[in-house]
């Protein structure tokens, strides 16, 4: 379009020619440099590394090798084809990595015109750009490069597939609207290669190419502190390189570590503590020679908490905002003032602009407003503010307005590391998070101070509701070195499930603790447990594991030695040549591997002295190998995968083929297609499900959802993908409720089918079946799990059931159990009286089918009330005290006699509790009391439960019966 492009790529390549600066506020403060004067780059340029995220597949399918690869690598491997998302956990490099590739990108277009123009789209921005988003990002970033284009422009040049465009930051979308926005312009713009990074545990936009960033390998870690810090200690850096796996070996991590050793010769006990000492050091040292007066300084700390908990809150309660307008700033600096200062206002002022100008918040330029240098330092200060609050938040409270958001668990993790926070509160709201959700309380689990974790770890290992493979996944989660203890007993297992989770969970615990419980793991007689072990000592990756790879080198499986060779190779090098002379002894491939090796580590000026040594030992040299190795230097690095195996649970749907079309009659009706699904000929059962699906309509969803009951797996598979199509475009939730099912089919394909359709739908409201699907279901809890986390990462809490239902009450601790109970149900009447006030429609997710209808049923007042049937609104009525009569045995577990007492004064409010035909009509009408009940007669028992609906004469054979599941 005769764009000419070179004065926007110059300006690119200076702005961020530091593309390994955090932010210029820190490294400007921060005097990183070496004694011998080496530019800053090289200390930054770290060897950053990816490995591709295969779905999760059903226990028993073991999925083929992982691939891994530098990121900058992977990125421009995968984005060339389809848009890639690259996942990290915060600190990992995710942004860095994004303003490094856009100036490369933009140096290889300044040479080449050719190549396509990078542009980076901070996707936090984009409320700014509300009502034309991508392209007005896009446009403003072009302008802030000295670069003028109209949109119309822009649309033509990104139809044309002129722009790389670098999307950072999902996680920093503002609402799901913006989401779905992002979505539909990825879809109309597929043939644009994009690039978007997430957090862990994130939205990913249903993009298929995921690039997970793997933690700075021990190599990296050795080359920063020797360049950074020489001369230390064994025990020093023992210490550093401890601190930086449990902290996880980020970047950000290791910059922060290293400026609190430069001041402190110390190396802090925890990633809260380690934030902490940090923020401290950088206001008082540094920016020493800044005249700011005391009266502003001392207030720096609790203003920033203050800030950062305000800027927790949004419209929405799920949602967080990651800047500020300095008005709102002023005002929330003057709330926290109140008090401490005779003219707070004026002090705010003064505050704000003494931060702006030498503390880690910035103003944004994109909009002027406040924000934090980086998004961990702003959980950090909203951990340390919510820690001043937990003595005055109730256990309720903190699982309602904390512990269920997902915008909270890095602040809680943070918080549960910090000093103040007691063993007997660490262990309270660890058990509070497991109650909220599985995998939220085994990451907090982990979380605590270690002296606390052996604890924590016990209340994962000793609940009896949790399956064993389950309990192996969350004890992997913690990643503490506690859970391996009851790990490695599980190694010994005859079932090879067992054996591969608890072999995963050691993986992911990657400690060097592990290490000799990984080798012996090398031993398994299942092969795929053999290679994951290797996997996960790779991972590890310190010196320690290089005795089990030598040991390795002699393990009967070559795939295994194979690897061992490579590794092995690979970290010692010269010191490695005797093992590999041994090895030469294998009469495998792995013998092939290495004499390559060795032809690798001595050199093609050597090969034939190298040749002569091993013939002279009595070594039979293939001579081709030999040839190869001289004729082609890089030769020495080709090393050959081993044999892979298909991804189980994850075949993908193919359409019939027209001959295969062409043997069914001319419109067939749908009754003549269901009699096909059953024919013999596969082509004929797979052409019926097609015209089903194509048709779309009740009478044909009807017939699908008849045909997942199929002998025929084909047809149950095919039959997933189509509802899974039909459900997208119309949300039928029965086609979803039905769907859960196939979860759990006894074939891997439709059951990873059916987790691949619903993940993507992504329904909130399935989360209380999922969950305890999760519990019921050993062989198909994977699927389960990868449901449900992408259900969370969508949704952006974590139980359903909580988010739904009303806030949580103001405790008062004076009060005896009975007077809180009490009150708390007689706070039930005005809440009763409003609803019964307000008619209500709603979808009846949970409703079955009615007839041929697959439409849920509507419950409320507009349906009207028939002859000798309850009312709705006594049905709602009755639901509502029962919840709330549940929530509250349920937290303080009361003895049988005092719920008796309980019970009999809320009858006195609420005779409807004396209803046995209302009551029914609500356990049926409403599946969350059902599950509710369930769960709280599991917890404090039936005994204790039944007196609830002893006024209505419903006996405990009836309540245990609501209690089993279906």
């Amino acid at each position: 379009m005769g764009i000419d492009f070179q004065r926007y790529l110059e300006s690119i390549c200076r702005k961020y020619q530091q593309w390994w600066s955090l932010v210029d506020k820190l490294t400007n403060t921060v005097a990183l440099q070496k004694a011998d004067g080496e530019e800053l780059s090289s200390l930054f340029d770290f060897g950053l590394m990816a490995q591709i995220i295969e779905p999760k597949q059903r226990q028993n399918e073991i999925s083929e090798k992982t691939e891994r690869l530098s990121v900058l690598e992977g990125l421009r491997k995968y984005a060339a084809n389809e848009s890639v998302l690259l996942i990290g956990r915060p600190g990992a490099g995710k942004s860095t990595t994004l303003a490094r590739l856009l100036v490369e990108s933009a140096k290889e277009a300044l040479q080449n015109q050719q190549s396509q123009i990078p542009v980076l789209v901070e996707l936090r921005y984009y409320k700014d750009y509300y009502k034309t988003s991508v392209l007005d990002l896009v446009q403003a970033f072009l302008k802030r490069h000295k670069l003028r284009l109209d949109i119309s422009t822009l649309e033509d040049l990104l139809f044309e597939g002129q722009f790389l465009l670098l999307m950072d930051g999902i996680n920093e979308l503002p609402d799901d609207n913006a989401r779905t926005n992002i979505k539909l312009f990825c879809r109309d713009n597929s043939h644009t290669p994009m690039i978007f990074t997430t957090r862990d545990g994130g939205d990913d936009l249903g993009i298929r190419k995921k690039l997970e960033m793997q933690p700075l390998s021990d190599i990296e870690v050795q080359r920063f502190i020797d360049d950074c810090m020489p001369g230390q200690t064994r025990e020093i850096l023992q210490q550093l390189r401890d601190r930086l796996r449990e902290l996880g070996q980020t970047p950000l991590v290791m910059w922060m570590l290293y400026f609190i050793f430069q001041k402190t010769q110390d190396v802090p006990l925890s990633s809260g503590a380690a934030l902490r000492e940090f923020t401290q050091l950088y206001e008082r040292k540094s920016k020493d020679d800044v005249p700011v007066t005391e009266k502003s300084r001392r207030w720096w700390s609790g203003l920033l908490a203050h800030l950062a908990f305000e800027m927790m809150q949004a419209d929405k309660p799920t949602d967080f905002r990651l800047s500020i307008s300095e008005k709102e700033a002023e005002k929330n600096f003057g709330e926290f003032l109140q008090g401490k200062d005779e003219l707070p206002a004026s002090l705010a002022k003064i505050c704000l602009k003494d931060l702006l100008k030498h503390h880690l918040i910035q103003r944004n330029p994109q909009n002027d407003e406040i924000e934090f240098c980086h998004q961990l330092l702003q959980e950090y200060y909203a951990a340390e503010s919510l820690l001043q609050r937990l003595d005055q938040i109730s256990p309720e409270q903190l699982k309602y307005y904390y512990l269920n958001y997902l915008k909270w668990t890095e602040p809680l993790s943070l918080m549960l590391a910090l000093p103040e926070v007691t063993q007997k509160k660490a262990v309270e709201i660890v058990s509070l998070a497991l109650n909220v959700d599985l995998n939220l309380g085994a990451k907090l689990a982990g979380s605590v101070k270690t002296k606390v974790q052996e604890e924590t770890v016990g209340l994962i290992a000793e609940r009896t509701e949790i399956h064993q493979r389950l309990k192996l996944w969350l004890l992997g989660i913690t990643r503490s070195n506690y859970a391996i203890s009851i790990l490695s007993k599980s190694l010994e297992n005859k079932d090879d499930g067992i054996r591969y989770f608890a072999n995963q969970a050691l993986g992911k615990i990657g400690s060097e603790a592990t290490i000799t419980f990984l080798s012996k793991a090398l031993e398994d007689e299942n092969s795929y447990i053999r290679f994951d072990a290797w996997d996960s000592l790779d991972n590890i990756g310190t010196e320690a594991i290089i005795p089990s790879v030598k040991q390795a080198l002699k393990n009967q499986d070559w795939l295994i030695s194979w690897e061992a060779i490579h590794r092995l190779g690979n970290m010692l090098r010269e010191a490695a040549i005797p093992d590999l002379i041994e090895a030469l002894a294998r009469q495998d491939p792995a013998h092939g591997l290495a004499i390559q090796m060795l032809g690798h580590i001595c050199g093609k000026n050597n090969i034939s002295e190298l040749i002569q040594y091993l013939e002279n030992k009595g070594f039979q040299i293939n001579k081709s190998v030999i040839v190869a190795i001289k004729s082609l230097p890089e030769f020495y690095c080709s090393i050959l995968s081993p044999p892979k195996k298909r991804l189980l649970g994850r075949l993908g749907y193919s359409s019939p083929y027209s001959f295969q079309i062409d043997k069914m009659c001319d419109e067939p009706t749908v009754f003549e297609l269901c009699q096909n699904l059953e024919n013999e000929d596969p082509d004929i059962r797979k052409v019926a499900v097609y015209l089903l699906g194509k048709l779309g309509n009740e009478e044909a969803i009807n017939a699908l959802l008849k045909a997942l009951e199929s002998e025929y797996w084909r047809v149950r598979f095919d039959s997933v993908h189509w509802l899974g199509k039909i459900a997208s475009h119309n949300h039928n939730e029965i086609i979803f409720t039905c769907l859960l099912k196939a979860i759990n089919d006894e074939n891997g394909d439709v059951a990873g089918c059916a987790a691949s359709v619903l993940a993507t739908s992504a329904i909130p409201e399935l989360l209380p079946d999922l969950s305890e699907m999760l519990l019921k279901f050993e062989n198909s809890f994977s699927g389960i799990l990868e449901v449900i986390l992408a259900i969370q990462g969508r949704c952006k809490y974590y139980n359903y059931i909580i988010a739904t239902s009303p806030p949580p009450e103001k405790e008062n601790n004076t009060d005896p159990l009975t007077n809180q109970l009490t009150n708390s149900i007689n706070t039930l009447a005005q809440n009763i009286k409003t609803m019964s006030e307000q008619p209500k429609v709603s979808m009846n997710f949970h409703a079955p089918i009615t007839g041929s209808s697959v439409a849920g049923n509507v419950e409320g007042d507009s349906i009207g009330t028939q002859n000798n049937y309850p009312s709705a609104q006594n049905i709602a009525e009755v639901e509502t005290v029962i919840q709330k009569l549940l929530e509250q045995i349920e937290q303080n577990k009361p003895t049988p006699i005092e719920a008796e007492l309980i019970v009999n004064q809320a009858v006195d409010n609420y005779p409807v509790l004396k209803d046995k035909q209302v009551i029914e009509q609500a356990i049926k009408n409403y599946p969350n009391l059902k599950i509710r009940l369930r769960r709280v007669a599991t917890a404090v028992g039936i005994e204790t439960v039944k007196v609830i609906f002893a006024p209505a004469g419903i006996l405990i054979e009836g309540v245990k019966a609501w209690t089993q599941h279906e």
